[in-house]
């Protein structure tokens, strides 16, 4: 039986609401168990053990973190989002901490894990959250006008540079292993957005300060895809995945997927994996 590892990071689409994925059920683990039938298969997650972070993916690479250290910055990135946002604490149950704990594999650093894979398949999603550090607010944020005010007048420069800091890490990966495949995942909006986005169409209608901000998230999701997109075909190792659908299977109070989100996603995947990377027949 071929062997196959799945790899997924930077960070994910989120940690789903408990109240809509009780079960914390990710694309990754639904694409794993589905490959099992005819590989076998193994990898690693970063994405299960924190999925709101924006990692230095080079560091990560080049000082060969283990998976023990990867697993500890998580921890503690749970952590201070849970203390600094009450909106994390609806999302992130307290208990799911503990089952992050596990005592296998902590001795191996990322790269070699990367470098030492035969058949490598890389579920790469990131970039939002990039964007977000940039304009140092998250999307419920920018409901405050004050954080508005601040943002920078071309906001389009920071998606390019967003895009630009996907590719890098493309290149990373293919540098330590050019036998990779990478699916990189489009963003999409979200009922969340559009909330937020009406409530901001509300506010300067009443304030009129002359700034727009209509439909500004729909503008900036449908850039970054496009430029995403337009970015991959320059590479036979990546796939662009588009993920547009997601607005009808986020969570509530949120923009991460529900259970549903995580098995249309994991089917998106597993449709460029078996019919562009594996050339497997569907049954």
């Amino acid at each position: 039986m071929d062997s196959i590892q799945i790899f997924s990071g930077i960070n994910s689409l989120g940690v789903p609401y408990p109240r809509d994925n009780r079960k914390h059920i990710s694309y990754y683990d639904i694409v794993v168990n589905s490959l099992k039938s005819d590989f076998d298969v193994s990898g690693y997650n970063i994405s299960s053990l924190s999925k709101n972070c924006t990692w230095d993916f080079m560091k990560i690479l080049d000082e060969n973190i283990s998976i023990l250290q990867i697993r500890n910055l998580q921890v503690y990135a749970y952590n201070k989002l849970r203390d600094a946002n009450f909106l994390f604490k609806l999302v992130v149950p307290k208990n799911f901490q503990d089952k992050l704990r596990t005592d296998s594999d902590v001795d191996i650093g990322f790269r070699t894990v990367i470098e030492n894979a035969s058949n490598p398949i890389f579920l790469y999603s990131c970039g939002q959250n990039d964007f977000f550090s940039f304009i140092k607010a998250g999307p419920v944020e920018l409901l405050d006008k004050k954080v508005r005010d601040k943002l920078p007048d071309n906001l389009e420069d920071l998606v390019f540079q967003c895009v630009d800091n996907v590719e890098k890490n493309w290149l990373s990966l293919y540098s330590i292993n050019p036998n990779i495949k990478i699916l990189s995942y489009g963003f999409y909006n979200s009922p969340l957005f559009n909330k937020i986005n009406s409530a901001i169409k509300f506010q300067n209608f009443f304030i009129r300060d002359g700034r727009r901000y209509d439909d500004c998230f729909k503008y900036m999701i449908n850039l970054y895809n496009n430029i995403l997109r337009d970015r991959a075909s320059k590479y036979d190792f990546v796939y662009y995945v588009s993920i547009d659908f997601m607005e009808n299977y986020c969570s509530k109070m949120d923009f991460h997927p529900n259970t549903m989100g995580n098995e249309l996603i994991a089917k998106a995947s597993l449709d460029v994996i078996n019919s562009e990377i594996l050339k497997i027949k569907k049954i």
